[in-house]
């Protein structure tokens, strides 16, 4: 048992955890007895599994005052040996909650949950941790398990705050401001296209630079609000803390202004905006076949194309169906069809089934501006690609290999589903497999990504299925290596940093981050990669490095170092 500057630990808690679930959400309870263990003077104990444990299992370490160790797996049939645990220093959060400008909330109680950080949005459950309260002054501080997520809040009597969600990130010290309900808040007046004031409607408002955690790869989409109930004919939103704000006004579900950039600052606490709704606009047109022959009596889509619109600025899970909303309009006989009530500045695409009874969609026409009237959308008739997979085998082996297809339904939304899969239950795919892709539109954007044991991932795309069937060329090699160091501003080698790689792509479901924890040389290893760009940073505490990119070939092993910064 170690720290994380790699000091022998005596006194530490061994403890032997089970996973287990408990309404609807994994929990770790002690192993059946002996499960808990103290190291010697050395740093170390022995560890023995019950013999009823026949089971995975995991060991975690803790003692006051230095920290707490990762879960590390450990298997009761596994051969003996050792295991190093490292303790991490945890999380220093501290904080100040305020009912009004200058008004520090005495006493306001504050809680915390840990688990699914986007616990409260998403309705999946977390763990509850306690509450604490706010002293004279409103402040409040603890230390928090490192690595894990936290969900913060404050309340007093029926006023709450926003929930801020920590990162607790070894080391480090985070300072939040937890402003309760109507310390700060935005007016807007909403007005419609002849300057009558609106007494329905809604009014929306989102952070522009929300405050960002110092995990590398990690980003929070800020505050998301919306107001349904005019007061005297103003919409009053409680916004969370001081920063710069868009307000955008509604009608009937229909975000129909201009979005309005406003200032909170603690000197002006309760700016006020006035937000002009915009006359909607439609799209209408006929649908046919390639053939000519109409396509009746069937749903057609209009969303919006990000690019183009007023909100290009908004990201994350913030609102985005109002924002966004998806208008559906039914074709008639003759394949004619409007879509009303579309945002006059923003551009669409148009979307249809992919068949008869299908809930997916895909789109037959892009950017198309609100507004327009008579279009003709030709839905071409389906075409395929042949994809020829070579892979290196090594003799006598009979690797498990499959191919996804990933298709752009909308932009920037990716979706995948199994091409093929051989190997185990099929011919191994010595040399080169050739498989059939059918059913895809001419224009469609599409991304394949192939997988087979010894193998590092290869990603083909993004390309654009042609009218004429082709060939598609998928290579898998060798698995490639990033072999990363990190080091201080002196470059020595710094012991138990987090380090976290991902690959560069457009296609969010690729995209998926890795991370490792330096051991006392420094150097982690990211293996079993694919060729692709990747980009790659380091933190420990407070200290971080610059994100990095570099290329990885197949088959290759590419050595980098990071260096940490306060």
């Amino acid at each position: 048992m170690v720290d994380w500057e790699l000091r022998t630990i005596a006194g530490a808690t061994v403890n032997l955890l089970v996973p287990k679930q408990r309404q609807a959400e994994m929990v770790d309870l002690p192993a059946p007895g002996p499960n808990s263990w103290q190291t010697d003077v050395q740093g170390r104990c022995t560890v023995s599994f019950p013999e009823s444990l026949r089971r995975a299992v995991f060991l975690w370490a803790e003692k006051r005052g230095v920290g707490t160790s990762d879960r590390t797996p450990a298997l009761p049939e596994a051969e003996l040996g050792r295991v190093r645990l490292v303790l991490f220093p945890p999380a220093h959060l501290s904080g100040r909650v305020f009912r009004g400008v200058g008004t520090p909330a005495a006493g306001a109680t504050v809680q915390f949950m840990s688990g699914n950080p986007l616990g409260f949005r998403s309705g999946l459950p977390g763990r509850a941790l306690g509450r604490l309260q706010a002293d004279e002054a409103g402040r409040f501080e603890l230390s928090l398990v490192a690595g894990s997520r936290y969900v913060v809040w404050a309340s007093e009597g029926e006023a709450e705050s926003d929930r801020a969600f920590v990162y607790a990130d070894a080391g480090s010290k985070q300072e939040l401001a937890l402003w309760l309900e109507g310390a700060l808040t935005i007016e807007a007046r909403l007005f419609d296209p002849s300057g009558a004031t609106v007494q329905g409607g809604s009014a929306m408002t989102w952070e522009q630079d929300p405050p960002q955690p110092l995990t590398p790869g990690v980003e929070t989409s800020g505050a998301f609000l919306r107001v349904d109930r005019s007061e005297g004919g103003r919409f009053v939103l409680p916004v969370p803390r001081p920063g710069n704000y868009i307000v955008v006004g509604f009608e009937d579900r229909f975000a129909s202004s201009l979005g309005v950039p406003i200032d909170v600052e603690e000197g002006n606490p309760h700016p006020q905006v006035t937000l002009a709704l915009l006359q909607p606009a439609g799209i209408s047109g006929r649908v046919r076949r390639e053939g000519g022959s109409p396509v009746g009596n069937t749903a057609i889509q209009a969303v919006s194309s990000r690019a183009s619109e007023p909100y290009a600025g908004v990201t994350g899970d913030t609102g985005s169906s109002y924002l966004r909303p998806t208008m559906e309009a039914r074709t008639g006989e003759d394949g004619s069809f409007r879509i009303p009530r579309l945002h006059p500045l923003s551009a669409y695409d148009l979307l249809l089934p992919r068949g008869p009874g299908d809930p997916a969609f895909r789109v037959v026409a892009r950017a198309v501006p609100a507004g327009t009237e008579d279009l003709e959308v030709v839905v071409p008739g389906e075409t395929a690609v042949t994809v020829i997979l070579e892979c290196d085998v090594p003799e006598h082996s009979h690797p498990h290999a499959g191919v996804t297809l990933l298709r752009e339904t909308q932009e920037g939304v990716w979706v995948g589903e199994k091409a093929a899969e051989v190997g185990r239950q099929g011919d191994p795919p010595r040399g080169k497999g050739r498989f059939r892709i059918e059913g895809l539109f001419p224009g469609e954007r599409c991304l394949l990504s192939a997988w087979a044991e010894w193998h590092g991932e290869a990603v083909e795309g993004p390309w654009s299925a042609k009218a004429v069937e082709e060939e598609i060329v998928v290579r898998l090699e060798g698995p490639s290596t990033l072999e990363v160091e990190v080091t201080d501003g002196d470059g020595r080698a710094v012991p138990c940093a987090s380090v976290f790689c991902e690959r560069i792509t457009e296609c969010k479901p690729l995209a998926t981050q890795r991370w490792l924890h330096t051991p006392a040389s420094g150097v982690v290893r990211f293996e079993l990669l694919g060729p692709s760009p990747y980009r790659l940073a380091a933190i420990r505490g407070t200290a971080r490095s610059e994100w990095t990119e570099i290329e990885v070939a197949g088959g290759e092993t590419r050595v980098l170092t990071l260096s940490l910064e306060p």
